[in-house]
């Protein structure tokens, strides 16, 4: 309840630029002892290396002018930062009322008025729901690409043409799926909280299209050609399909979801 009235109050009288002022001094107090250059802290600078740095906030953490789609919004109600062993006090909710009101306001950097120069709000959003996308879009290439491998079995028992033709529709069709589902991860990720399991789900997806692209390239033009080249590329996509759907699983459910 204190935070919401502190929202109220502070969102109609703070400026864009009179919020950055704000946001930096929070910086400086609460996080730059463990973000900062000279930090012992480790972690801390790894992840996050300037907490003065708010483009890197923008980018990596921040949905502009949405606090519920930003992680960096969650961290903070959270009170995971500052940590709970942290020598810093905690954050105020007149604090988490200016990180709110920041957000909101497009999360503007120092010496521009807002985020994306004149409609934040609008870019934001529609860059968030693009991105949202990608769970959806991902089906396609998993579903496809593991057809592909199927029906290299039915081609090794029963070289029929029809195979081949279902084959290479599915391969294509997978591969430019493959595509677009790993550009949408991309702008998906760029609202999330950097994190290990989160770049091996990406690069591996990455790698999972470009060696679909690959295969759709090299896939023998009939049912009677070479294959064992071919099948070492499906070998690999197939075993790509499998680790990037199992980093995304990893980033959707958590560690525990695999565990019997």
């Amino acid at each position: 309840m204190k935070l919401l009235l502190a929202v109220f109050l502070l969102a109609p009288v703070a400026s864009a630029q009179d919020l950055v002022e704000q946001v930096l001094q929070i910086q400086r107090s609460k996080c730059q002892e463990c973000h900062a250059a000279g930090s012992e802290d480790r972690k801390a600078r790894r992840k996050y290396p300037d907490a003065l740095d708010l483009a890197f906030l923008l980018e990596e953490l921040v949905v502009p002018g949405e606090p519920e789609e930003s992680d960096f919004w969650f961290l903070m109600i959270d009170g995971e930062m500052p940590p709970e062993d942290s020598d810093v006090a905690a954050l105020t909710d007149a604090e988490l009322a200016t990180y709110r009101a920041w957000i909101e306001a497009g999360a503007p950097l120092p010496g521009v008025e807002s985020a994306d120069q004149g409609d934040p709000q609008a870019f934001g959003r529609l860059l968030s729901w693009v991105g949202r996308q990608h769970p959806a879009a991902v089906h396609f290439p998993v579903a496809l690409l593991l057809s592909v491998a199927l029906l290299e079995l039915f081609l090794s028992r029963s070289r029929r043409e029809h195979w081949l033709h279902a084959q290479r529709f599915c391969l294509r069709f997978g591969a430019l799926t493959a595509v677009i589902s790993a550009g949408l991860g991309w702008i998906l990720a760029r609202s999330h909280i950097p994190a290990d399991e989160l770049e091996l789900h990406r690069w591996f997806g990455v790698a999972t299209a470009t060696v679909a692209v690959c295969a759709a390239l090299v896939i023998p033009a009939h049912a009677q050609g070479r294959r064992r080249g071919f099948r070492l590329v499906l070998l690999v996509l197939t075993v790509l399909v499998c680790l990037t759907g199992h980093f995304g699983g990893y980033l959707v459910f958590g560690p525990d979801y695999f565990r019997l």
